[in-house]
Parts: C-alpha cells; structure tokens; sequence
C-alpha cells in the first residue's frame, strides 16, 4: 500500500467516505505525494500528450493571436501586453509564446510582461529553470486573487488571462440519480477493506436534499448545466445517471473573471457546451484516469500514480463570466480556432510554415488528435466594466 493510498484510507476510517472532490484533490495535488508533486508526465515517455508537447507551434500560433487582440486594442499605443498563465506545467508553453514573441515583434517585446499563477513549489522551481533565459519578463503569485496586489493593474494594459488543460485536473463533486425516490444524491469514495470503492455519502459534503422538493443541490445542478430542464427529466432519468459538479473550476473562473480589467479570459481544454450537458453517452460522467497514455480501467485505484481528469463543463464557466459582465467571443473546437487563426495569418502574408511544423498543426487541429475533442472558450472584458480611478 503506497502513502496516498494510506493517507486516504486512514481519512475515510476516521470520517466515513469521503466526498470524491476530496479523494481527487488530494490525489493530485497533497504535497510530495499528489500526482501534479511530482515531476510531469507529459509527452512520449509519461502519460499523456498536450497541446504543448505536440511541439512550439502551439505558443507560436497563440502569441501570434495574443498579439492581434492586444493591436486591434483602443489602448494599445498606451499600454502593455500582460500574458497570465495558470497551470504553467513545467514552464514550456510560457517559453514558446515568449520566444515568438522575441522573434516576431522584437520592437514591442519590452512591454510584455508574463506572470504565472503557480501555487505549487516544486512546480514553480521547475517553471523558473526552464524560463531562465526570460528571468526579467517573468513573474509568479500563487493564486488569481494575488495578481491585483502582487502586479497593480494599469489601466492602460491588455491582459489575457489564460490556460491550456488545467481546469480538467480541478477538483469535481460526483452526483447520481436516484429514480425511484427521484432524487439526487452525491456518490463518495470508501474503503472496502482492501480497496478503494463508490459510496452514497449519507452527509453529502455540500447538500442535504430532500426527496421530492426543490433543493439546493437542484439549484446547484441547474446553475452547472443552464440549458438543462430539470423538471422534465425526473420521470425519464435513467438510474444511477451520474454528473460532476465542477465547482472548483466555476470558482476559477469567476476570480479570474473579477481580476480581468481589459482583455480576454481564455481557456483550451476538453469538455462540452451547455447544449451537451446531459449526454446519453456520459451515462456514468466523465471522470477518469490515465496512465502511460492508457485510460486506468479503476478511476480510485492507485491514487497518486495516475492522472484524474473530468470533462470540462464549458457552458458553466460561459455562464459564470456572462454574469460577472464577461461578453463571450467565442467557442468553438480547437480545429476551428486555429484554422481560423492561420487563415487570417495567410491573407496577411504574416506566416510561413516548416514541413516540421505543419506537421505539428496537423495533430492540434486534425479531428482524430486535439482539434475536435479540445474546445476554446474565449470572454471579454472592456475597460469600462473594470476601470479604476
């Protein structure tokens, strides 16, 4: 029995089960033992890909569009470019905008300014070896809510606010359906006796519903998947249909939406919109686990050793920056944006390709690989919901 497995195991004999939200945060994130403590198992030899292993191209194309919004800017003459990551990973992508960036628009590059939202150590340690050649464009804060006081905003700066497969790995509360006394409840993880297994939470870790009335995991639910008509599907529901509840990742997105003053909020993952929300094929959700570029059949098997992911519910998140004064720009699949991008390049005699490289845009952007299954979600703030005297 590995140390996560232990830390689990004596966390639900001392509480009775846990919520899954709690066995995932833990499991990726619990210092020196989480899956994201340890170093990244991205590329060839780990266990997945990402946009950013597929090769440069990916922060070449997106410096390349970071740049087109900031110049159709009103204020660009005035201000500076502000690049915010979250989810740095090892520092990679950050090095590619930032090398095109040099390469591309050498004139301006001295007024763009790159901040990590980075709250783990050993990852930031990592970040700053990989980005020692821009020690003086770099900064990092632990979280969204210090930007504002770490890097006072200037009125006259474009943000963006950005990032590429981390709201995946945040934390989701699992619920399922009850269809014969029509009600929802939120399914946790216990222990056996040998193993990890799925359990009823008899007090759910955020709810108490009652059967048959309207309550508040309802209201919850119908805040997550906006376009859902609950009420019509009590009596065709099938049961044990089960959902996440991606409370962590509307949580972030609503800071970041509060921190964002002029620019853009921007996130590239895999998920579904707000029309997709109750899919007959997501019978049992969308959580999952991988190892060595293989999908872990026991999702609560060896927690710590593997990647756990959901589903991004981009409908949610499109909800929650609309009500902080957000406008949606976009959203689309990843195929579609980048297409779209390198279109706009070409009429501009602004981009040329390698063999190498189209090679690379062939795999972010070709249906089988990242380009269908990956979406883009993209908001917009105007400096006049956020100026400050």
């Amino acid at each position: 029995m590995n140390e996560m497995t232990e830390h689990l195991r004596q966390q639900i004999q001392q509480k009775g089960p846990i919520s899954f939200a709690q066995f995932m945060d833990d499991a990726l994130y619990l210092p020196r033992l989480g899956y994201y403590q340890k170093p990244c198992s991205i590329g060839r030899e780990g266990d997945f890909y990402t946009s950013v292993s597929v090769g440069s191209i990916f922060g070449n194309l997106l410096a390349q569009q970071f740049m087109q919004w900031w110049q159709s800017d009103p204020e660009h003459g005035e201000g500076v470019l502000q690049l915010v990551e979250a989810g740095a990973h090892d520092g990679q992508l950050a090095k590619d905008i930032l090398l095109a960036l040099g390469s591309n628009v050498p004139a301006a590059f001295s007024r763009v300014q790159y901040r990590i939202v980075e709250p783990l150590p050993e990852r930031e340690r990592r970040q700053r070896e990989t980005l020692l050649p821009f020690a003086d464009a770099v900064s990092w804060c632990k979280s969204l809510s210090c930007l504002g006081t770490a890097f006072p905003a200037d009125n006259h700066a474009f943000q963006v606010i950005f990032s590429n497969e981390l709201l995946d790995a945040l934390p989701v509360h699992r619920i399922a359906w009850d269809a014969k006394s029509k009600c929802w409840f939120e399914m946790g993880v216990g222990w056996s006796g040998s193993a990890f297994d799925w359990a009823p939470l008899k007090d759910p870790s955020l709810f108490t519903p009652k059967c048959g009335t309207t309550t508040l995991l309802e209201k919850v639910l119908r805040e997550v998947f906006p376009e859902i008509d609950f009420a019509m599907l009590r009596d065709t529901l099938p049961d044990t249909y089960t959902v996440e509840l991606p409370l962590a990742a509307t949580r972030w997105w609503r800071e970041a939406a509060s921190q964002l003053h002029r620019g853009k909020l921007v996130a590239f993952d895999y998920g579904f919109g707000a029309k997709e929300g109750m899919a007959p094929e997501r019978m049992a959700g969308s959580i999952r686990a991988f190892r060595r570029h293989g999908q872990v059949r026991d999702v609560l098997g060896d927690p710590g050793a593997v990647d756990i992911t959901a589903d991004v519910n981009f409908g949610a998140l499109q909800a929650v920056g609309e009500e902080n004064g957000l406008i949606t720009d976009m959203f689309m699949s990843q195929e579609e944006f980048f297409c779209g991008l390198i279109q706009r390049l070409w009429a501009a005699r602004a981009f040329a390709l390698s063999p190498q490289q189209t090679r690379q845009i062939r795999t972010l952007t070709h249906p089988e690989h990242l380009g269908r299954s990956f979406r883009v979600l993209v908001q917009s703030c105007c400096a006049v919901r956020k100026t400050r005297s």
